[in-house]
Order: C-alpha cells, then sequence, then structure tokens
C-alpha cells in the first residue's frame, strides 16, 4: 500500500452533500474528509446514468493517486440510484438512497417523495412505488437550482413549492421524503411552505457507513484521535470559486481547488 493519506470521500454534483458531510463528521470523529462538488457536470438530475457511472468512476480513479479512500459516500441520491451496485472497489461504497418502503415511520404514512427526474425515473424508485401503499413523487429539479445559484432562481423554486403545495393539500399528503441531498438546505422553507413535516435519511447513511467499515473495529486499530485533521474541498471546473469557497468556510473545509 502506498502511503497516501486515508480519507472518507464524500461526493456530490454541488453544495448538495455538505449536509451530509457535517452529519457524518460530527458522529464519525478521527478520519480526514475529502469533499468533491462534481460542478462540471452539475445538474445531475439532468444526466444518463451511464454519464454518471463514467463520470464517478474517472473521478475516483484520480482520487486514488492522491489517497488511500477507506470510504466512499454518494451523498447525491441521483447518483445512488443510477450507480448503484454497479461500483467495484476495495473499499466500500455508501449511498444516499430514497429508500421509503424500509422505513418503518413510513410504512402507513402518505408520502411525497420529492427528487430530480432521474432518480424518480430509476428502477429503484419505481420499485419503492410499488411496494409502499401511498408514495407519490414529483420532480422538483428547481429547488436543487436554486440551491446552487441562489436568488436568480427563486421565482422558479416558488413556482415548484406552489405545485408541492397543491400536490399535498389535493392528496392529502403526510410527509415530505427529501430525495435529493441539495434540498437539506432548504428543510425549514419545504416545512413551511408544505406545512407537513419533512423525512430524511441522514442517520440511516451514518449507520450504514459505519456498518460498511467495520467502523469501530477499524477505529480501535487505528489511533487518529491524537490528530488534527484538515477536511478537504475539490471541485472539477474552475467556476464560481467565491460560491464555494464561502461554503468552505462555512464548514470548516480547506480549498484546494480542482482535481487535476
Amino acid at each position: 500500500m502506498k502511503n497516501f493519506k486515508e480519507v472518507i470521500i464524500v461526493f456530490d454534483s454541488g453544495i448538495g452533500g455538505l449536509s451530509y458531510f457535517k452529519y457524518i463528521k460530527s458522529k464519525i470523529e478521527g478520519y480526514q474528509y475529502i469533499y468533491v462538488a462534481d460542478n462540471k457536470n452539475f445538474p445531475y438530475g439532468e444526466k444518463s446514468s451511464e454519464y454518471l457511472l463514467e463520470a464517478v468512476l474517472f473521478l475516483i480513479e484520480k482520487l486514488k493517486k492522491i489517497y488511500n479512500i477507506i470510504a466512499l459516500v454518494l451523498a447525491c441520491n441521483t447518483i445512488s440510484v443510477s450507480v448503484y451496485n454497479k461500483l467495484n472497489f476495495v473499499f466500500p461504497v455508501v449511498y444516499t438512497l430514497p429508500d421509503v418502503s424500509s422505513i418503518s415511520d413510513l410504512a402507513l404514512k402518505k408520502v411525497l417523495l420529492i427528487a430530480t427526474n432521474t432518480t424518480l425515473e430509476s428502477k429503484f424508485v419505481k420499485d419503492q412505488v410499488s411496494m409502499h401503499d401511498d408514495l407519490i413523487v414529483k420532480a422538483a429539479g428547481e429547488l436543487v437550482n436554486f440551491v446552487e445559484y441562489g436568488e436568480r432562481c427563486r421565482k422558479d423554486a416558488l413556482r415548484c413549492l406552489e405545485a408541492l403545495k397543491f400536490e399535498v393539500v389535493n392528496t392529502g399528503r403526510e410527509i415530505v421524503f427529501l430525495g435529493c441531498t441539495h434540498y437539506l438546505h432548504l428543510k425549514a422553507m419545504i416545512e413551511d411552505f408544505l406545512k407537513i413535516p419533512v423525512y430524511e435519511n441522514r442517520e440511516l447513511v451514518v449507520q450504514d457507513l459505519i456498518r460498511s467499515m467495520n467502523f469501530f473495529e477499524y477505529k480501535e486499530n487505528h489511533h487518529k484521535n491524537d490528530i488534527d485533521f484538515v477536511d478537504e474541498f475539490y471541485l472539477t471546473r474552475n467556476e464560481n470559486l467565491t460560491f464555494y469557497q464561502n461554503f468552505c468556510k462555512k464548514y470548516n473545509l480547506h480549498f484546494k481547488g480542482m482535481i487535476v
């Protein structure tokens, strides 16, 4: 094994996965994290499954030349459903899947799943619809753009929320499942607008990561608690640097620039 830093990679098309990064780091300390925002390919919701598989394979191969990756978290529902069970790495891969049917708290509820078009058109989500007694799915790509691009997309986001509110009222929805990691940045806004609670699965992802890494055994064998790690942030396109650098400051990440 080459003498590279051991890291956990958190991967998304933009800043959506930062909420997952923050939550995971708060639960699993003692490791260095590398956050990758694949802004060159943003938005993932408009890309094919084949394209996304090639994109993640290409970037992970680049990162393997720099780091010893001990786990990969695909902090994006779109790419998670697109490449699910298609990656063959020596390290574990954890997905943020919109796995509504396996969550007992949602089994008897009238659920509204919002996500990108690619996620909703996937076999994974179609299977969820068939397994759940009362699940309606709706695309909400405008909310992703609002998170990434800010005020210039606010009107589109509000129109999207109005359409979702119409669905909630007319079909008696009881809870919204956030099927895109970007939506967590708007959690309070979504709850306030739709007047029903939001469900998100960060804790399930953490538990999956712990299980897949055999985390406690691994941590016991690697005495790293005394090391002060600097978590790092990469882009794939030299664009909107100030925007991303501001998020790095907010989440205490060292901005590394582009993956080359």
